[in-house]
Parts: C-alpha cells; structure tokens; sequence
C-alpha cells in the first residue's frame, strides 16, 4: 500500500500520459487537417524506419523536438473523501514537421491554417494540449539517393497542462488551541494589545 501524508515516508505521484500518446494525437491531428493518409504521417524516429514513400507522394514526418516544464507547479489541495493534493505543471512542446513531396510545400500551409481552426483543436483539448502558434515554413530539399527531394519544414509550439494525484490527505485535527484575548482586533498590522 502506498504512502500518505499520515503514515510519512514518500508519496507516490499518479502518472499521466506519456509522451508517445501525445505522439499519437499529433498524428491524428495532421492527418485530420491534411488528408494524407495515416500510413503517409510517420514519427521522425524510429527503431526500425520504414520504406521511405515514392518520391511522387506527398508525406509528413514529424516528432516532439523539446518538452520545456516550468518550475514550481501549482499545488491544490482537494478536500473530497479522504482529500488528496493535485499537482497541476505547466509545459510548452516543440514540434518539427517535415513535408516531403511534390506538394510539400502547399500540405505544410495547409496544416498550418488548419490548426487556426478551433474545432481541429478540440481533440487535444481533452489531452491538455493547446495550440499556442506556429513558425516560418522553410524549404530544405534533401539529398536521397542521388536524388533531390522537395522537403518543406515548420516548428509548432504546444502547451500542456499535466495533473497528478499525491495522497496528502485532509487535516482532521490539530493539537491547538486558540487563545481568547480581551484586546481590540481591529489593531494594523504591527500592533499588539495594550494593557
């Protein structure tokens, strides 16, 4: 059984999702803006990479360049049931696209104005992701096989919101007391009871 803030010792923090899940929505979500096939929008690392696509095809390689968490997150206690704190970190995401293909450049603005689309948006709501802006498109054809391929690239700029649970639970008592003076409790800051 894990600790709590009764029993001492350390307090084990719940998990949130990892960040192959926020992966896996980016694919979603640039496959749904776009229209390219989900087969065609590939993580930019993979332990065994597949057969790159014909140069005729248009597609997507994308990956979570930085994950940059703010210091000192939020601490809310929550008093329902036995009460529990809830730990809430600010982060921002860089995210690196790149579009190769005959129509690399037109799909790279194409998802970029898509993500000014509230309702594209809405799914990574439910993830604590929002949009926060996107950068320049940039053209970086690449050598393959002696062959030059059109490649357009773009930054994207996310923030995420995490929360874990720690069982710091409610306060049920305190060996104190509260001690009743006749003095005015209307004395500033600084004051003390005249005798």
């Amino acid at each position: 059984m894990p600790n709590t803030s009764a029993t001492g010792g350390y307090l084990a923090l719940t998990s949130v999702a990892p960040l192959s899940i926020i992966e896996d929505a980016l694919h979603d979500l640039i496959a749904g803006i776009t229209g390219l096939q989900g087969s065609l929008i590939r993580p930019r690392w993979q332990p065994e990479p597949p057969r790159q696509p014909k140069p005729s095809e248009t597609w997507c390689a994308f990956g979570i360049m930085d994950h940059a968490v703010s210091n000192f997150p939020e601490v809310r206690h929550v008093g329902a049931g036995d009460g529990s704190d809830e730990i809430i970190t600010q982060s921002r995401l860089t995210v690196m696209v790149a579009f190769y293909g005959p129509e690399g450049d037109a799909t790279t603005l194409l998802l970029r104005d898509g993500l000014h689309v509230a309702q594209n948006r809405a799914g990574l709501r439910a993830m604590g992701l929002a949009f926060e802006s996107a950068g320049d498109v940039t053209r970086n054809p690449e050598l393959v096989g002696n062959r030059w391929l059109p490649r357009s690239d773009m930054t994207i700029f996310f923030r995420r919101e995490t929360r874990r649970t720690v069982a710091t639970l409610n306060l049920q008592h305190c060996g104190c007391g509260i001690l009743e003076t006749d003095c005015d409790l209307s004395v500033p800051l600084g004051g003390g009871c005249a005798e």
